[in-house]
């Protein structure tokens, strides 16, 4: 008996490891098959482009936008917007001096609840 069940076992643990390598394989297979098919699409695209980039229409927008060229017989204009003039600088603060007075009558007036006038 344990002369059949031990080649069996081996031979069921050996089918198995078999169908885990095939599914291993299959499903980078389709990874590989997924990246041919982008590919191709990204190849007709740059083929598309390159048609394009070889037309006149294409030369002669390129060279009207990049290179400002202008046909004979065109008459080019030139916006030029207007310079504001930049305003002056606000004038910066200057720091009030203290004076004589300082800044404890100010403190007891905001003590006493009554208002503090500038100056004051």
């Amino acid at each position: 008996m344990l002369a059949v069940f031990v080649p069996a076992v081996l031979l069921f643990y050996g089918f198995v490891q078999q169908s885990i390598l095939e599914q291993r394989i299959e499903q980078r297979a389709e990874a590989i098959r997924a990246e041919i098919r982008r590919l191709q699409e990204e190849r007709t695209e740059l083929t598309a482009q390159i048609t394009y980039y070889q037309t006149d229409e294409y030369i002669e927008r390129a060279a009207r936008e990049k290179l400002n060229m202008i046909r004979p017989g065109d008459v080019a204009v030139v916006i030029v917007r207007e310079q504001t003039p930049t305003p002056p600088p606000a004038p910066t603060p200057t720091p009030t001096p203290l004076g004589a007075t300082g800044y404890w009558p100010k403190w007891l007036a905001w003590l006493r609840g009554r208002s503090i006038e500038p100056g004051t």
